[in-house]
């Protein structure tokens, strides 16, 4: 196929004293794909599907095309957009911060074990085999870090974020949209008033910190009988619209 195909490679210069070869920049393009596995057998894989690649030092570049956006895809996670910036920084403690940019149009989808819905709402269970699932899609761009288990979603635009959870359906709307979530490990000593987003098998929980959304703000959350038939009225609605909203994950309060 066409895997691969017009690679370029610049290497002057690159050889070590080891004998082993660094390349100084990396080009690739048509139909880009590359596999990244756990070589530790977990589920901390990562595949990237483009049109385009460029990687020079910790910087890489990530091309789409209006027909076939460049994706980003993990075990849990899928990013779509015409353009990445992904980088990477040492920080001075020893730590590393991972930064991922979006420019123009995209949306990002996390996808999570099936999760047990609301008793109250539904005492037989039938709707423990829905997935859980979060959506944010955005129209001008996107900045998400990610260091020490810290993880922040800045979106501009038209955002939108929908999430649903067993019978629980809620959507956000606004010009901006932040996410602060914190990934939570075995053992941590975790708030359980903390709201907890889909997560995989294998892999860190992620907890929502705290949510804030910037002008035209509308969010809407209902409880439904069946979420796949909105044609019927909710169990129960709530809006709030409104110039700026703030979640606090912890607390509660909106």
């Amino acid at each position: 196929g066409e895997e691969g195909r017009d690679k370029e490679a610049d290497g002057a210069d690159a050889e070590e004293d080891d004998g082993t070869l660094q390349f100084r920049k990396i080009v690739a393009s048509g139909d880009v794909r590359i596999d990244v596995t756990d070589a530790e057998g977990g589920s901390d894989n990562v595949a990237i599907r483009a049109d385009q690649l460029s990687a020079q030092g910790d910087q890489v570049e990530l091309f789409g095309t209006g027909d076939q956006p460049a994706q980003m895809i993990r075990d849990d996670a899928t990013l779509e957009s015409d353009y990445f910036l992904i980088a990477q920084t040492i920080d001075a403690p020893g730590g590393i911060t991972q930064t991922l940019i979006a420019e123009g149009p995209g949306k990002a989808r996390v996808d999570g074990a099936d999760v047990p819905g609301k008793a109250e709402v539904d005492p037989t269970g039938a709707d423990q085999e829905r997935p859980e699932w979060l959506d944010v899609t955005w129209s001008d761009r996107m900045i998400y870090t990610h260091d020490a288990g810290n993880h922040l979603i800045k979106a501009f635009g038209k955002v939108k974020c929908d999430r649903q959870k067993g019978l629980q359906t809620s959507v956000l709307e606004a010009e901006q949209i932040t996410l602060d979530l914190v990934e939570l490990r075995q053992g941590d000593d975790v708030d359980p008033r903390l709201v907890e987003l889909p997560n995989t098998e294998g892999r860190g929980r992620l907890a929502l910190r705290s949510v804030t959304a910037n002008e035209n703000v509308h969010f809407e959350t209902a409880d439904w009988v069946d979420p796949d038939d909105q044609l019927q009225p909710p169990l129960t609605r709530l809006t709030i619209e409104g110039p700026k909203m703030t979640f606090d994950g912890a607390g509660q309060n909106v």
